[in-house]
């Protein structure tokens, strides 16, 4: 919904000849006034009262549209709840996952601060890919190593193993990003019937949710978190950094300083 001063474009012209006439009018009677005469009654009556009425009709209509705004942005961000809290507790999972994988191969802590959502997302996405590609070697040896080779081959295997046993915790995730989707649908009609520029904001968040169940219930062999990994890589995108921001997101840091995942909101 284009508006203009806070009303919609469309009626911003029509009030604004409106004003023009009725600033006419009242010009014409003053000019035409001179003793009594009946048509400088009749332009500064006309020209008055018009003012009065597109003064009211501008702010009547400019009260319910801020209104409009303010109930929609509520019902996005309690509606949209379930979505950040959902979204969340699966990074905490992630983290958790790359944590164990720092402190097991690469010998020290896996630590970040005062990062948005879109930084959580490469910084996550880049670390799991890093994560696939140490393991990998893995899967394509042909069991012919040193000692030491042996040692660390046995490490990753067991590491594998870990993460493959966490693919059925990952399926409770995607119960939850089920339980959402349900909870979106009853509300959409009616925010459109609001606003239909909030289209673009359902579109998105279910994009989001699409992308997220896929990895969580896509068929591998591999281990979960790396298909979530390829999920965050498609959501990097700005236009789905939008609508995460539009349900909460957007006055949001992320840390880990203690180890697990936890975020606080920035005062604007």
């Amino acid at each position: 919904m284009k508006t203009v001063l806070g009303v919609t474009k469309k009626n911003f012209i029509i009030y604004f000849f409106a004003l023009i006439v009725s600033l006419v009018s009242i010009a014409l009677g003053f000019i035409l006034y001179e003793g009594f005469n009946i048509w400088a009654t009749v332009f500064l009556s006309i020209g008055t009262s018009g003012v009065g009425a597109v003064l009211l009709a501008f702010f009547i209509e400019r009260s319910n549209n801020l209104t409009k705004i303010e109930q929609a942005e509520f019902i996005i961000k309690t509606t949209y709840r379930p979505l950040f809290n959902s979204l969340t507790w699966l990074l905490m999972s992630v983290n958790n996952i790359i944590c164990e994988y720092h402190k097991k191969f690469i010998n020290n802590e896996f630590r970040f601060e005062k990062v948005s959502i879109q930084e959580l997302f490469s910084i996550f996405q880049k670390k799991i890919e890093e994560i696939e590609n140490y393991l990998a070697p893995v899967a394509a040896s042909n069991g012919i190593a040193t000692s030491e080779e042996f040692e660390e081959s046995k490490k990753q295997q067991k590491f594998v193993e870990h993460l493959k046993s966490q693919n059925c915790s990952f399926k409770y995730s995607f119960a939850d990003f089920e339980r959402v989707e349900q909870q979106i649908c009853p509300q959409e009609t009616f925010l459109l019937s609001l606003d239909s520029s909030y289209e673009k904001v359902f579109h998105d968040a279910n994009t989001i949710i699409k992308h997220i169940k896929y990895a969580l219930t896509k068929e591998t062999l591999s281990p979960r978190i790396f298909e979530i990994g390829h999920a965050l890589e498609m959501l990097k995108d700005q236009m789905r950094l939008d609508s995460l921001n539009a349900i909460g997101f957007n006055d949001i840091k992320f840390n880990n300083k203690k180890g697990f995942l936890d975020y606080n909101r920035i005062k604007s």
